[in-house]
């Protein structure tokens, strides 16, 4: 198979894109984007380096910052902890709850959010996960989509 079919450079305005879906529109991008199989990874790495694969398998370059799923994109956990700093979609919940998120169960709270997609985190700002919001009758549907707890059950 060759090296392109392999790694497979991207718009890095997929990242952005993805970053403002979180409310991250701070967070300049200054990385270059490869895909390979169906994770995204950033690096500085000269681009010299990517031509130098030819032919080679190829696990992974840089930092994996997104995976590819028949949904959309998924932002991945090493990408959580620099979003936590400069996003404003945030969802701060007791200790107790997160527990649940954490087994990937979705909990519903009374709180109302103006927003689709939130940063989980505990009091201390700490990144949790990544998680969808529902509204319902009673408050937000809180369904986790990729959580700290993921490499547990088996993810990572």
């Amino acid at each position: 198979m060759p090296a392109e079919e392999r790694v497979r450079k991207v718009n890095p305005g997929l990242l952005a894109h993805v970053l403002h879906e979180y409310g991250c529109d701070k967070i300049p991008v200054k990385l270059d984007l490869y895909e390979i199989r169906n994770v995204i990874y950033g690096t500085t790495v000269n681009p010299g380096v990517i031509d130098m694969l030819n032919g080679n398998l190829v696990e992974m370059i840089g930092v994996p910052l997104l995976l590819k799923k028949r949904t959309g994109m998924v932002p991945l956990l090493p990408l959580g902890d620099y979003m936590v700093k400069s996003c404003s979609h945030k969802v701060i919940l007791p200790d107790k709850i997160i527990e649940k998120v954490l087994y990937g169960k979705p909990v519903i709270v009374e709180e109302v959010y103006n927003f689709r997609r939130a940063l989980l985190v505990d009091g201390y700002n700490d990144f949790v996960a990544f998680v969808t919001l529902r509204r319902r009758n009673r408050g937000t549907e809180i369904i986790p989509v990729l959580d700290i707890g993921w490499y547990l059950r088996g993810g990572g």
